[in-house]
C-alpha cells in the first residue's frame, strides 16, 4: 500500500519536460531532434528551468549540456537572430577591458568587429564583420597575458571568415562597436 501511495504521489507531482536527448556541446544551436520529453518531479524544477520545447528550439548553448538534464536560462542564449548563427563557427578571441566595455559586453549583443593592424609603418583600422553575435564573454583568471587581455570574447563568425578573424586577432587587435 505504501508503494502504491508513493507511485501515485510521484505521478501527481511530476511534469513532462523537454531535455537534451544527448550531450550537447557549448555553442550549439538546439534543434527539435536534440530534445526528448521526460517526466520529472516538480520539486527538481526551478523558476529558471526551460521545460517547453518551444523555449529551447533555436537557442544557442553557452555551456555543454548533459543528456537528460534540465536546461536553465543562464545555460543558453534565447532565440538568437537566425541570420547571425546560420553557417557560423564559434570563434574565441582575446579582448581588453576597453573592447569589452569594461566587461559589460554580454551574450546576445550584436557588434561590428573592427581589425587594427599592428604594422610598424602604418596602422589601419577597418571593419572585419559588420554584424556578429556575441556568444559569450569570459574573464580570464590565469595566464601570461592577463594584464593586456583579461577577457575572452566568443563570437558567431561566418564559416568563410573564421580564418580571417583569427589571423586579425593574432597579427593586430580587434575592437567592437555596438550595433543598434
Amino acid at each position: 500500500a505504501a508503494g502504491s501511495f508513493y507511485l501515485w504521489l510521484y505521478s501527481v507531482n511530476t511534469k513532462s519536460v523537454y531535455v537534451p536527448g544527448h550531450d550537447l556541446p557549448a555553442y550549439h544551436l538546439i534543434q527539435s531532434t536534440d530534445l526528448i520529453s521526460k517526466p520529472l518531479p516538480t520539486a527538481d524544477l526551478s523558476s529558471d528551468s526551460l521545460i517547453a520545447e518551444e523555449n529551447l528550439i533555436g537557442c544557442y548553448t553557452l555551456v555543454p549540456l548533459g543528456a537528460g538534464e534540465v536546461v536553465i536560462k543562464p545555460q543558453v542564449l534565447s532565440s538568437p537572430l537566425a541570420d547571425l548563427v546560420s553557417d557560423t563557427t564559434a570563434v574565441s578571441v582575446p579582448a581588453t577591458a576597453a573592447t569589452t566595455f569594461n566587461g559589460q559586453l554580454s551574450s546576445g549583443t550584436v557588434v561590428t568587429v573592427w581589425a587594427t593592424s599592428n604594422d610598424s609603418v602604418s596602422s589601419k583600422t577597418e571593419p572585419l564583420l559588420q554584424r556578429a553575435l556575441v556568444l559569450d564573454v569570459q574573464q580570464v583568471h590565469a595566464g601570461t597575458d592577463i594584464a593586456s587581455h583579461p577577457y575572452i570574447v566568443t563570437l558567431a563568425v561566418p564559416n568563410d571568415l573564421q580564418a580571417e578573424v583569427l589571423a586579425a586577432s593574432v597579427s593586430g587587435s580587434l575592437s567592437f562597436t555596438l550595433v543598434p
